[in-house]
């Protein structure tokens, strides 16, 4: 490559959420599936629950972005949004709470009453709801609020009455199922969270990861579009480390045109660092048993019947591929390290063909 490139931006150096449709790619499933529920004709609460770096926040952002809501409702302008990023402080307080939502769904409705505490925003709701007006708020890590004692039993009783009362829908996100994420007994077994449905949210989908990759970087004038299948055969649709690899890639390829073999070698080499402390989190998020059937997945030892649930919670999860009954760890970089973990090998080049494994009888 020339000396010109040095100007050239890397489009996956940025770790922040999306914010662009533009630059979002998959979920569209998950988004529809929302949408429908969003637009029915009493909104429903969603819960999302996914992982570190899954990509929960971005999908909040395209959720709700007035592009997106324009598209997947018939009637745009029968909804107001509210969107609040809970991770960005911590000295939130009931009343504040409210107050910041309110400021927020004024972004789109300027001339909305003030709603700074319970009676104001249950007016302010009701007044909403009389004009037949949907009310639909974001929360992104919704357990900030369920974790923090300043917020009693009071608050989320309240937040279930508008709920339960008005054309009121919460979609939140948080990386376990809420009633696990409570700071009392009182909260976990309240009725609050009978309100929500579950959503998991999976890695991204092979087509998913090269359209993000051929897409995302062919505008900036180095393709990667000749290394989209081999990325995601090393970390397979887990966003940030795609980000990170093709980050690495690009950047590479940048300074030295065409990539070989050896440059992709010593590309995973550099990439392992990288992402040591990602791959740690996952297998920390591992219990023994789990480990274990990673393990198993890793030299090919036949797994058992009773380890079934196991593995249908790894796929679930996406850190196991299915396809026809076989399964597989989700990509060469976690199998390298769960070799690394356990000083078991991988299987040799030629084993590796076979490197699919059914259940044993």
């Amino acid at each position: 490559m020339s000396s010109g490139n040095h100007s050239l931006q890397n489009p996956f150096a940025s770790p922040d959420p999306v914010l662009e449709p533009s630059r979002f790619y998959g979920h569209r499933a998950d988004i529809q599936r929302i949408y429908t529920r969003i637009g029915a004709s009493r909104p429903q609460s969603i819960s999302i629950v996914g992982e570190r770096k899954i990509g929960k926040s971005s999908l909040l952002n395209m959720l709700s972005n007035q592009e997106t809501k324009s598209q997947f409702l018939p009637e745009p302008n029968k909804y107001i949004f509210g969107h609040l990023r809970l991770r960005e402080r911590n000295d939130w307080k009931p009343d504040e709470f409210l107050r910041s939502l309110t400021d927020t769904m004024r972004n789109t409705h300027p001339d909305l009453p003030d709603g700074a505490n319970y009676d104001e925003f249950r007016s302010m709701i009701q007044h909403l709801d009389a004009e037949h007006i949907s009310i639909i708020t974001f929360f992104d890590d919704f357990d900030v609020i369920t974790q923090d004692p300043g917020f009693p039993l009071t608050f989320f009783s309240f937040l279930r009455s508008i709920a339960n009362t008005f054309n009121v829908a919460y979609i939140t996100s948080s990386s376990e199922p809420l009633q696990r994420l409570c700071v009392s007994k009182d909260l976990k077994e309240s009725p609050f969270f009978n309100i929500f449905t579950n959503i998991t949210l999976k890695p991204l989908a092979e087509n998913e990861v090269r359209q993000w990759i051929i897409e995302g970087s062919n505008p900036s004038g180095i393709s990667l579009s000749s290394e989209s299948e081999w990325v995601y055969s090393q970390v397979g649709g887990f966003p940030d480390m795609v980000r990170i690899l093709c980050g690495l890639l690009w950047e590479r390829k940048k300074s030295i045109g065409k990539l070989n073999s050896t440059d992709l070698q010593e590309t995973e080499v550099t990439f392992q660092e990288y992402a040591k402390d990602s791959l740690e989190h996952i297998w920390s998020l591992l219990n023994e048993k789990e480990q274990a059937v990673c393990a198993q997945l890793l030299t090919g030892n036949d797994l058992e019947r009773s380890q079934m649930h196991l593995v249908r919670e790894l796929v679930r999860r996406g850190y196991v591929n299915e396809a026809d009954g076989n399964y597989s760890l989700f990509g060469k970089s976690f199998e390298r390290f769960v070799s690394d973990k356990t000083g078991l090998e991988i299987p040799t080049e030629q084993a590796q063909k076979k490197h699919w494994w059914k259940f044993g009888k």
